[in-house]
């Protein structure tokens, strides 16, 4: 079975639906601005992103690979995350 970048998108906004809320964002500027850095931005602390990894991969079946990311220049769009997952 094939996920389409549209399905990981949904799963990412629905469990940043929350954050999203809190910080008083909109979901649209995500989708519309792929430069959002999701974590320095505020919206995903540490945590928030091991269970956003987590909740992609137990719905779809993907694995997510940002292995190779170095800390200091990480940057977390919603296009590099969604990038990340690959068939396991």
């Amino acid at each position: 079975m094939t996920v389409t970048r549209e399905a990981i998108r949904k799963v990412v906004l629905e469990t940043l639906a929350p954050n999203l809320l809190s910080a008083g964002i909109a979901s649209e500027i995500l989708e519309s601005d792929a430069e959002v850095d999701l974590y320095r931005s505020g919206i995903c602390d540490s945590f928030d992103i091991v269970v956003l990894v987590m909740t992609v991969e137990e719905s779809t079946g993907l694995r997510c690979n940002l292995a190779n990311e170095s800390a200091e220049d990480f940057v977390l769009t919603m296009d590099r995350l969604i990038e990340s997952f690959k068939e396991a």
